[in-house]
């Protein structure tokens, strides 16, 4: 299966999260982070309160992220629970058997999954893909964290607005990314 880039680095398409202010602004810093990192093809962005997809950039980037979270495995849940980055240059079949699988598949052959930190606490996972091998050397992770701070910025009151209140009064409503 070769599933070509969602974007041409200049008109970069979004599937996920774009109906509302906060799903917006996720999509410009992750669309902006894809632009800025030479070899990235797609990204997506994953809340851990409730499993959540926020925001991608593509398709084939939700897809491998439902994929990490169904077989509970992959980069982008090593590092929701390390709370470290997770880099892999050159995938095998030695760690995430389905996931490497679909991702060899797709001609995604590096990933970084950078853990969304508040606190010290894993609040969410920031997953880049590549189709070229090496694609995340340390000026590609420095552009990756500085973009992780801005997402959890974006997050953080989303979060905290929706576990303040289970129940919604109609003073307070939750925000969601999907309104």
């Amino acid at each position: 299966m070769n599933v070509e880039p969602a974007h041409d680095k200049s008109d970069l398409t979004a599937v996920a999260a774009a109906d509302s202010e906060v799903g917006q602004e996720l999509l410009r810093i992750v669309c902006e982070t894809v632009s800025a990192i030479d070899g990235a093809d797609h990204a997506a962005v994953v809340a851990l309160t409730d499993r959540r997809l926020l925001a991608a950039t593509s398709e084939l980037a939700e897809r491998l992220e439902v994929i990490q979270r169904t077989s509970c495995s992959g980069p982008s849940v090593d590092a929701e629970h390390s709370g470290k980055i997770e880099r892999i240059n050159y995938l095998s079949d030695r760690l995430w058997p389905d996931f490497e699988a679909f991702c060899r598949d797709c001609e995604v052959r590096s990933v970084a999954a950078l853990p969304l930190l508040d606190g010290g606490v894993t609040i969410g996972v920031f997953t880049v893909y590549s189709s070229d091998h090496h694609a995340f050397g340390a000026p590609e992770l420095r552009i990756g964290r500085n973009s992780a701070e801005a997402l959890v910025t974006v997050i953080r009151p989303m979060l905290v607005d929706s576990v303040d209140s289970s129940t919604p009064t109609p003073e307070r409503r939750t925000v969601t990314a999907h309104g």
